[in-house]
């Protein structure tokens, strides 16, 4: 009897699971050198680097995984609500009337699913936005650029998931703005090297407007998601 080829773990990572050496490379650049990774976008030379809208997803499952630890996105809501005053948790739901495990059971089944979907739509208007900084270029040009910072600032979200699951809600609550500070200093290290900027007060003005973009669309997804989530608890109740 002839057993099956043990499969090369390499290649299986790869053609299975879209995991190699371009992602790691990409996700190790993006901090160290990002003019780099803006330049070999801007110009197609696309070879070295893996997609960074694949690698952001490997990112957001990472997370996603991490979290069943604490019991999923849900067992993370619960412990930001215990850390809390609960007079203020119940001041926010009051107007709903909801239950608060309903609405911990519906963030479970359906928030891993519609975030990164909400959060990459919403990527579009930041592209938009640098298409006007450089004008010329392609919007792919601009979208990866965009994904790019995308993933150099959740690789900071992965330390915030690691404060959930060793019970410090605080911690995570800190690492946000840092989450945005790194987002931050990928464009202005790497965005004079594409022509976003040629000057110091252009660079800092152009950082804080597609800082700004970030932080917005990131709210509205989670506030859109979070109205939906309410507005079915309270229609459909378990």
């Amino acid at each position: 009897m002839t057993l099956p080829e043990r499969p090369d773990r390499p290649r299986f990572l790869t053609e299975v699971l879209g995991i190699d050496g371009s992602g790691f490379r990409l996700m190790f650049d993006v901090f160290i050198r990002p003019r780099k990774v803006f330049a070999a976008f801007m110009t197609d030379d696309q070879d070295r680097y893996a997609p960074p809208i694949r690698v952001w997803l490997w990112i957001f499952g990472l997370k996603t995984l991490a979290l069943l630890a604490v019991g999923g996105v849900g067992g993370a809501l619960s412990r930001a609500v215990a850390a809390m005053p609960s007079e203020n948790f119940a001041f926010l739901l009051q107007p709903f009337h909801i239950d608060t495990d309903r609405l911990v059971n519906l963030m479970n089944n359906s928030w891993d699913i519609f975030e990164p979907i909400l959060v990459l739509l919403l990527s579009i208007p930041a592209a938009f936005t640098l298409a006007l900084f450089a004008r010329g270029k392609r919007f792919t040009h601009h979208a990866n650029i965009y994904l790019s910072c995308l993933v150099a600032a959740s690789l900071i979200s992965v330390i915030a998931v690691l404060a959930v699951i060793l019970d410090r809600p605080q911690a995570a609550r800190y690492l946000s703005p840092l989450t945005v500070a790194i987002f931050a200093l990928t464009f202005l290290r790497g965005g004079g090297g594409v022509r976003y900027f040629t000057t110091p007060i252009g660079a800092v003005l152009k950082t804080a407007i597609l800082s700004g973009v970030l932080v917005l669309t990131n709210t509205l997804a989670g506030a859109i998601l979070m109205i939906g989530l309410v507005m079915w608890a309270k229609h459909f109740p378990a």
